[in-house]
């Protein structure tokens, strides 16, 4: 069997720079397996599976892979698979459905794609012992935990803190909880951005993730009420880094806009 394969630059205008994802485009599903051996062969932070759903052609479903495992939603291969599916079909607007049931809206303006996410809650997390000591941090202004996603995030005082973390990742795999993703993050010191973060999943088989779009769900609402604005510019300072435009829409629903790049078209023989 030959799928179409993409890999797409998200989070950017600019080849090489931000998160890069696989895309496949299958006729019909293929086994979890199947799924599981292709996001290893691409070896990307994560692998976006796509097939129609019923008659609507519009619509899509969509499941995500890492290297390891399968995960229930992933911010920047959405976007991957959004640009894939404006470049082929030329759509307006599309929607997208997960493995969890979730619905998520996408249009298109300009090179612009917008994505309507769900909306997550933190609450206030003190089980940080093992996570200071990993990422070599002294003194936090703040740490929340997001349970819809796993992650903890960590107000430190300024930006150059976070440019600087240097984690220890076995030390950080000591922490057996249910912690899948932990992200640094800062207010910003340069226009345009408000807020600066980086994020690192050594629980799923990725160090640093370049640019996460799931994480800034969270970050989003967090720096919305620290900073009293709706409309927030995001960077993520990893070394390729990547950026994002958000808004909050409801208690509910956040917009997030980014922009990607194709930089591979082929298909893949399975």
């Amino acid at each position: 069997m030959k799928i179409p394969a993409y890999i797409v630059d998200a989070f950017t205008n600019t080849s090489f720079k931000g998160n890069p994802a696989g895309v496949c485009l299958l006729e019909r599903p293929i086994t979890l397996e199947m799924m599981q051996a292709v996001g290893a062969e691409f070896n990307l932070s994560e692998t976006a599976f796509l097939w129609q759903a019923g008659k609507d052609n519009k619509t899509f479903c969509i499941r995500y892979f890492t290297p390891q495992v399968e995960v229930p939603f992933c911010g920047h291969a959405t976007l991957a698979a959004a640009k894939v599916l404006q470049d082929i079909y030329a759509f307006r607007e599309l929607q997208l459905l997960t493995n969890e049931e979730l619905t998520i809206a996408v249009s298109f303006e300009g090179k612009k794609i917008k994505m309507l996410f769900p909306n997550h809650q933190q609450v206030l997390y003190d089980e940080t012992a093992i996570l200071y000591k990993g990422l070599g941090i002294q003194d936090a202004l703040y740490t929340g935990y997001a349970e819809a996603l796993n992650m903890v995030m960590i107000e430190v005082a300024d930006e150059a803190q976070v440019l600087a973390l240097q984690p220890n990742f076995a030390t950080l795999l000591e922490d057996k909880s249910a912690v899948k993703m932990v992200v640094v993050t800062a207010k910003a010191t340069q226009p345009p951005y408000d807020f600066v973060s980086r994020c690192f999943c050594p629980w799923l088989g990725i160090q640093e993730d370049p640019v996460t779009g799931a994480a800034h769900i969270v970050l989003a609402r967090y720096w919305q009420a620290k900073l009293a604005k709706s409309h927030l510019h995001a960077y993520q300072a990893s070394q390729r880094g990547g950026n994002m435009w958000i808004e909050m829409i409801s208690e509910t629903q956040i917009l997030v806009t980014g922009e990607a790049v194709i930089v591979l078209r082929g298909e893949m023989e399975i």
